[in-house]
C-alpha cells in the first residue's frame, strides 16, 4: 500500500497525467476547430453544379446548364451558357445567356445555329435574339417558357 501511495503521490506520475490531459485536450480541440471550419467553408464557398449540357451538332460548342451555388439553402440562381466544347462554364464570363432564380432550365440544339433554353422561370432577355459563340459563329437563341408551353 505504501508502494502505491508513494507512486501516485509523486511528481513523475503526476507529469504523465497532466501530459495526457494536455495532449487529450489538444487534440480534442484540434478536431472540434477542423469541424467547424470545414462547417463555415462549406456553408460559404461559391460553387458550381452542372445541371445538364448538350453538345452542337458540330462538337465545337456546348450549351450548359449549371447551378451556381451562394450559401447552401439560401440563393440558388440557375445560368444557361454557351461555351468551347473543352470549357467549364464559370460565373462572370462571356458566354452566359440567361440566369435564373429559383427555375429549372434545359437546352436543345435545333442546329449548328439555333439553341433553344426551355425554362420555368422569368427572362430578362427579349427572344429570340442573336450571340456570337467563341468559334465566330452566330447564334440564334430561343427561350421557351415552360409554364406557357407544354415541350
Amino acid at each position: 500500500m505504501a508502494i502505491l501511495k508513494t507512486i501516485f503521490n509523486s511528481s513523475p506520475f503526476h507529469a504523465v497525467c497532466q501530459f495526457i490531459g494536455y495532449l487529450s485536450f489538444s487534440c480534442l480541440a484540434f478536431f472540434v476547430a477542423c469541424f467547424v471550419c470545414t462547417l463555415v467553408a462549406d456553408a460559404s464557398i461559391e460553387r458550381q453544379k452542372i445541371i445538364e449540357s448538350a453538345m452542337s451538332p458540330d462538337g465545337k460548342l456546348k450549351a450548359v446548364v449549371y447551378e451556381h451555388i451562394y450559401q447552401i439553402g439560401r440563393y440558388r440562381n440557375i445560368n444557361v451558357s454557351v461555351i468551347d466544347a473543352d470549357s467549364q462554364p464559370e460565373r462572370e464570363r462571356d458566354g452566359n445567356l440567361f440566369s435564373f432564380t429559383d427555375a429549372s432550365a434545359k437546352v436543345r440544339w435545333v442546329d449548328d445555329q439555333h439553341v433553344q433554353i426551355l425554362h420555368t422561370g422569368k427572362t430578362w432577355r427579349s427572344t429570340p435574339f442573336t450571340f456570337i459563340a467563341f468559334d465566330g459563329r452566330s447564334l440564334n437563341v430561343e427561350s421557351v417558357s415552360l409554364k406557357d408551353n407544354s415541350n
